[in-house]
């Protein structure tokens, strides 16, 4: 397949880029942890943004 037939890249919000941002510097910075412990990590902190908002 020709690359130009390709689709764009999917248009990401601000939001969830600096979520996502969040999540990789984490696990760049603890290492890999269990799953449930990353994203207990992930909603408290998209819950103490929401609220400083």
């Amino acid at each position: 397949m020709d690359r130009t037939d390709a689709s764009p890249e999917p248009v990401v919000s601000n939001e969830e880029d600096d979520l996502l941002r969040s999540v990789l510097l984490r696990l760049a910075l603890y290492g890999p942890k269990p799953p449930a412990d990353i994203i207990t990590q992930v909603m408290a902190a998209a819950d103490t943004e929401a609220r400083e908002k």
